[in-house]
């Protein structure tokens, strides 16, 4: 097993309110997170390591939704994954690069300058409803009924509202915030980084 890194910078800013993310990580291991999966895919998901390194930028947006954006490059180096029912391979490569990533929210927009792929392996199965095998990766929710929908519109609302609210407090907090750099630096070093 390849030790897995993680290392993240942070940059503050108070005038206009900001932070900026310098982000850094290689060898995550992608097969731990299978469980997290079961419900979702009609595959299993056997191996896979993931790499990025870019910019996360976060500011206010006025009213509107905080601005969120990645700049930077993805990898998934020896990826593998089965099907669920067989058994047998369904989607395997050595490495998959995303160089020239933008990605951002409000609006949303992704860039993907590059893509490299490298020894991929796909089977494909032709079924008798005309669709490919890769077409039903994922599982289809069932059509909730009305009552339900209604139900799950107001639990998005509810929440849309919470968030605005911790979203307007915290700029608030920020806003007011004076960083010692001194002590900050001290700080820091003290606890390894973040």
């Amino acid at each position: 097993t390849k030790e897995q890194i993680v290392d993240a910078r942070v940059n503050v800013f108070d005038n206009p309110v900001a932070a900026k993310f310098t982000v850094a990580a290689r060898d995550i291991e992608l097969a731990p997170f299978q469980p997290y999966l079961v419900n979702q895919v009609n595959f299993v998901l056997n191996a896979g390591r993931l790499g990025s390194k870019g910019e996360l930028t976060v500011a206010p947006n006025g009213s509107g939704p905080a601005k969120v954006a990645y700049d930077g490059t993805f990898e998934v180096l020896d990826f593998a994954t089965v099907e669920k029912d067989g058994g047998q391979d369904l989607l395997k490569w050595q490495s998959l690069g995303l160089a020239g990533v933008h990605f951002a929210l409000a609006p949303l927009q992704l860039r993907i300058g590059e893509i490299n792929l490298q020894d991929f392996y796909s089977r494909l199965i032709l079924g008798s409803d005309g669709k490919i095998n890769l077409q039903k990766l994922r599982v289809q929710p069932e059509e909730p009924d009305a009552a339900a929908a209604m139900q799950i519109a107001k639990r998005c609302e509810d929440a849309a509202i919470g968030t605005d609210y911790l979203l307007h407090l915290t700029t608030k907090l920020v806003t007011g915030l004076t960083v010692d750099a001194q002590r900050m630096r001290a700080n820091l070093d003290a606890t390894g980084g973040l």
